[in-house]
């Protein structure tokens, strides 16, 4: 029979790994659900997301606590799984570390608001006021935070005999999200956040995905150990 601390160490992974199928589906409907209720006027292809949830966007709670707040902290149980499952040397570490940065990062971003959506009459680059500064700072730390954990984590999978199969989709991930901002920005369009969180979004759901695979793995690895 397994040891009271390897069974809460396991139920404690089993959480993380929900944790991590859970957080592209949270952000996917503060996103969609947050851009159904804007005006017509905002496009969910060509705006930021951050205007979801700027301070005079339709039902910015939609995009603020289910899209950023709940899936920042789904980002950083994955985190804290993956930390608890054995990261595979120095690339897994800074992986696993900048996906918790990047999970912060997320849900600060349902605090940090815009003073104003693009489409709003005389709005510039989001607002002046504190927020929207903070807002436009934390975007330029867990945006690369991302990409970092996405390229140092499939260069951890790559190490690991149990994990290797993960490693090809999440460089996929990590390539075509970078293609697609160098190849796509538009800064007379959104001033080029919006593409970039897009970008970083489809890293983050894939890189998600296979870290709960991870986290699920090494529990499953660990029952068996103590049978």
């Amino acid at each position: 029979m397994p040891s009271i601390d390897r069974r809460r160490r396991n139920v404690l992974l089993r959480w993380c790994a929900l944790g991590g199928l859970l957080a592209p589906i949270t952000f996917l409907v503060g996103w969609v659900a947050g851009g159904v209720a804007q005006p017509d006027s905002y496009s969910l292809l060509d705006d930021q997301v951050s205007d979801l949830g700027a301070l005079t966007a339709d039902q910015a709670w939609i995009y603020n606590q289910i899209g950023a707040n709940l899936t920042g902290l789904l980002v950083a149980a994955l985190a804290c799984g993956l930390w608890r499952a054995g990261s595979s040397g120095t690339a897994g570490k800074v992986g696993v570390t900048a996906l918790a940065v990047a999970g912060v990062g997320v849900f600060f971003d349902g605090w940090f608001r815009l003073d104003c959506r693009a489409i709003d009459a005389g709005c510039s680059a989001g607002g002046t006021s504190w927020h929207a500064t903070a807002h436009q700072i934390e975007s330029l730390i867990t945006v690369p935070a991302m990409f970092v954990a996405v390229f140092a984590l499939a260069r951890a999978f790559k190490k690991s005999e149990h994990w290797q199969n993960l490693r090809t989709p999440t460089l996929v991930a990590g390539f075509a999200s970078v293609a697609g901002i160098i190849g796509g920005d538009d800064p007379h369009r959104d001033g080029g956040l919006g593409r970039r969180s897009r970008e970083s979004c489809r890293a983050h759901r894939v890189v998600c995905l296979a870290g709960a695979g991870v986290v699920s793995t090494a529990e499953d690895r660990w029952r068996r150990r103590a049978r």
